[in-house]
């Protein structure tokens, strides 16, 4: 359940980091100093962070802070290295599944907003480049690999028989066609080729 901080909604998933990396949770438990100590600490991570990101003209609080050798943002919190996006994700949104990636409805990398992050799988990732035009994303005839056609796809479908001896099984129209028998069997499923009824 998020927490309010600082007028910040941070995550329980901070939370339980914090912890993990040795930073009671219990601040009411602890003796005032010890309290005030707790909250500056995490006070002062929530400044640093903001301390290293300005607004753009198109609304993205873009991080300003260190990066690595390849250019992605870099920082540390909870005793670790975070990617900044990835840290902004998991503080103010939450846990980010496994092999999850955190991912900018905005597409530009540097924007740490939480508004404008989602998390989502390599799968997820790739169609939302391929949907937002940020990668080539050929299908069919349009690929520059395929070998089979529409009309091919269509002859395919039209004379498959699973079990036919006459020549119409999924082995015998693959070697018709030039292709493996996986491929057949992917259009037959509708797996590949789905504009194509």
């Amino acid at each position: 359940m998020p927490r309010r901080l600082f007028g910040n909604t941070i995550s329980e998933s901070a939370h339980l980091e914090a912890e993990a990396a040795g930073v009671p949770l219990n601040h009411a438990a602890l003796s005032s100093p010890a309290r005030q100590l707790w909250l500056a600490g995490l006070e002062n991570l929530v400044l640093d962070l903001v301390g290293h990101t300005k607004f753009n003209a198109n609304g993205c609080l873009e991080w300003i802070g260190p990066k690595d050798g390849r250019g992605y943002t870099r920082t540390f919190a909870f005793g670790k290295p975070w990617s900044a996006p990835r840290l902004f994700y998991f503080m103010w949104k939450g846990e980010i599944p496994p092999g999850h990636f955190v991912c900018h409805h905005c597409d530009n990398p540097k924007c740490v907003l939480p508004d404008h992050l989602f998390s989502g799988s390599q799968g997820d990732n790739i169609a939302d480049a391929c949907r937002k035009g940020r990668m080539r994303c050929a299908r069919g005839e349009d690929h520059k690999m395929h070998k089979l056609t529409a009309n091919n796809v269509q002859e395919i479908r039209r004379r498959y028989q699973r079990h036919d001896v006459t020549g119409n099984n999924g082995l015998a129209l693959a070697s018709e066609f030039g292709v493996h028998p996986n491929t057949i069997s992917a259009l037959i499923r509708g797996r590949t080729w789905k504009s194509i009824s």
